[in-house]
């Protein structure tokens, strides 16, 4: 049950692949780290000693003559100087583009569970590469999409906060995504913010480490008071959903009381790495192990690496989801775009852009 798997794009490391260490704007970057979800949303951005300010009118300070960046841009910024803190040994290990081009030649081999099942040093590379993007991809969308950011904020209240349950989300792009929206404000005044947002994740490689690191960066840049401040749990469960005896009942009780489940870049690799039926079955599980009213998140490629074949006729699998019983299709786009802007943000790898297909269902 691998998380968002396949790459877009190619794979390049950062400059040389033999890196000596970072560059100054990089170690200027790691000591933001802990500062940058107080920058996302004060008016004012911190920044290294030297740094021109900003004020939060939309204009030049008296003292820069620098133009602050938008809203989002600079949210996408403090999120990837998260990641490139927490990634940092691994983006300027000699070993990294090694790893990476293993890594590239075993997705080309459609080899998924090499990748996440077998060694280990993999999986950081993998998540140092891959996740930025995505993640990126992924707050966009929540801030986008009203019924997504709504039914975040509607668990508002400390007896009834909401729960995410990331399906293949072990590489850490949904803990990233959710984890900063929850923890820097709803998109809109009209949202209340929960005082705590659980995301609890299922994969089948073992990802603690990277999803640690990722938690423990969101949570230690968060420099409010705590009396003030959103609070961000996580739990992660190494399980194969492809397995006839899942969910066991721990999972089970958790997906009844979900507010949100997410399958994010990963039915492809279900279905790669079962049959077409095991795919589809444990969609039939899932959906009916939700609770009615809760929500199903769902995207994947975009084009034909999406279709699934069916005896020996090609189907569009946004045609079979959006048929499944039990759920009712609420918001989706058959492609989306997101893109990178390459000039504004920085971050030591490639950051691709990809175009990708989503859906939102709710269950009835």
């Amino acid at each position: 049950m691998p998380q968002h798997k396949t790459p877009q794009g190619s794979t390049r490391a950062p400059g040389n692949s033999r890196s000596k260490g970072p560059t100054k704007e990089q170690r200027q970057a790691r000591q933001l780290a802990t500062q940058s979800l107080a920058t996302s949303k004060s008016s004012s951005a911190s920044a290294p000693a030297g740094t021109p300010q900003v004020d939060g009118s939309g204009t030049e300070s008296e003292s820069t003559g620098v133009v602050p960046l938008p809203a989002n841009l600079a949210d996408h910024q403090a999120l990837l100087d998260l990641l490139a803190a927490a990634f940092h040994d691994e983006i300027y290990d000699q070993a990294f583009h090694t790893r990476l081009q293993h890594i590239k030649s075993l997705f080309f081999e459609r080899k998924f569970l090499d990748i996440f099942s077998g060694e280990p040093a993999l999986l950081p590379t993998y998540s140092a590469r891959y996740i930025p993007y995505r993640t990126l991809a992924y707050l966009d969308l929540i801030r986008d999409v009203p019924v997504l950011h709504k039914a975040l904020a509607a668990g508002g209240g400390p007896s009834e906060s909401p729960t995410v349950i990331a399906v293949g989300g072990g590489a850490g792009s949904e803990l990233a995504a959710f984890g900063f929206h929850h923890l820097t404000g709803p998109p809109t005044s009209d949202d209340t913010v929960p005082s705590n947002l659980h995301l609890m994740t299922l994969d089948i490689g073992d990802f603690t480490p990277v999803l640690t690191r990722i938690h423990a960066a969101l949570v230690s840049s968060s420099t409010s008071p705590a009396s003030a401040s959103p609070t961000l749990s996580h739990s992660f469960h190494l399980c194969d959903v492809l397995s006839p005896t899942w969910p066991p009942p721990d999972h089970l009780a958790s997906l009844q009381s979900a507010t949100l489940v997410t399958l994010m870049f990963t039915l492809n690799e279900l279905f790669a790495q079962g049959s077409k039926t095991g795919g589809l079955g444990f969609i039939t599980k899932l959906t009916r192990s939700m609770r009615p009213g809760s929500l199903l998140l769902l995207a994947d490629s975009a084009g034909s690496f999406s279709d699934i074949v069916i005896g020996s006729r090609p189907y569009k699998i946004t045609v079979l989801l959006d048929r499944l019983p039990g759920l009712k299709r609420v918001a989706g786009e058959d492609a989306r775009w997101w893109r990178c802007d390459e000039k504004t943000i920085k971050y030591p790898v490639k950051v691709e852009n990809m175009r990708f297909f989503w859906r939102v269902y709710e269950k009835v």
